[in-house]
């Protein structure tokens, strides 16, 4: 069972690291940047946040900071909203998310059992 467990986590760990992976490399591949928005930015200034957030470093040192961050669950600064970082924002909405998911889930298996049960006492008539 032991074995069995280990397995099913490190299969867990490599898709994670895929995903990861795969998203890193499609954000770098688009043409543009984080700041190359409908405002067009004087080269100053965006030389200025590229090196404040790191966008002019080489790509391989990009992905293994990266990678740190994101295993220590920081998952750096937004670029929309000056002052915060991607962790507030999921802490802002994650219990109202906790609490649609919570009782989508109810709502499934009272209807789920619901129906089932009727199908289950009604077998091959009408209501089934």
């Amino acid at each position: 069972m032991a074995k069995y467990l280990l397995q099913r986590i490190a299969s867990a760990i490599l898709v994670l690291w895929i995903v990861i992976s795969a998203t890193f490399v499609l954000m770098h591949s688009i043409p543009g940047g984080p700041f190359s928005r409908e405002k067009q930015v004087p080269e100053a200034v965006l030389k200025n946040l590229e090196a404040r957030y790191h966008t002019n470093d080489p790509l391989v040192k990009q992905y293994t900071d990266y990678m740190k961050n994101v295993a220590q669950f920081n998952l750096g600064p937004t670029f929309r909203y000056e002052g915060r970082t991607v962790n507030d924002l999921i802490k802002d909405g994650l219990p109202k998310t906790a609490t649609i998911g919570f009782l989508a889930t109810v709502f499934a298996l009272g209807g789920g059992l619901l129906l089932g049960t009727i199908a289950a006492l009604y077998h091959n008539i009408t209501p089934d």
